[in-house]
């Protein structure tokens, strides 16, 4: 998945920071993307490493994760980059946070590459952050 790494490119439309604080947030901004980027490149390396091993609903479920983990990153960055609050960084960064907790705890689970839990995942559904978080907790609580 390509993913810009000038927030520029992502916002299409966003006017130029007009005052010293706006040019600030936006510079929190970028330097949040960059790391979300950084995040999510490590995040497909990992999926790829597991691909082979992984069941074919466990390699959906990965790709569904990737993209609801963008989905909800360019929903949130633009509102915060259109918006241009103080806020924006420690919003951005709780959406950082969240997303680590979901990778860590779903990378990390060896039964989750194996398990045919997401059957009814279809390639092409379009989950949010949220419903992807569920079926992982779904997969936690049903016995191998």
């Amino acid at each position: 998945m390509e993913i810009a790494s000038d927030v520029r490119e992502l916002l299409v439309g966003l006017k130029e920071p007009n005052t010293a604080a706006e040019q600030q947030v936006f510079l929190e901004i970028q330097a949040m993307h960059m790391t979300y980027c950084e995040f999510m490149t490590k995040l497909s390396a990992q999926v790829a490493d597991l691909a082979l091993g992984s069941s074919p609903e466990a390699r959906v479920f990965f790709y569904q994760l990737q993209r609801a983990i963008y989905q909800d990153w360019t929903s949130t960055i633009t509102e915060c980059a259109f918006f241009s609050s103080p806020n924006s960084p420690s919003t951005l960064q709780r959406k950082l946070d969240l997303y680590e907790g979901v990778a860590r705890d779903c990378m990390g689970s060896e039964d989750l590459c194996k398990c045919a839990c997401a059957s009814s995942l279809e390639a092409n559904a379009n989950l949010s952050i949220e419903q992807c978080i569920g079926l992982y907790e779904a997969h936690r609580a049903h016995s191998h």
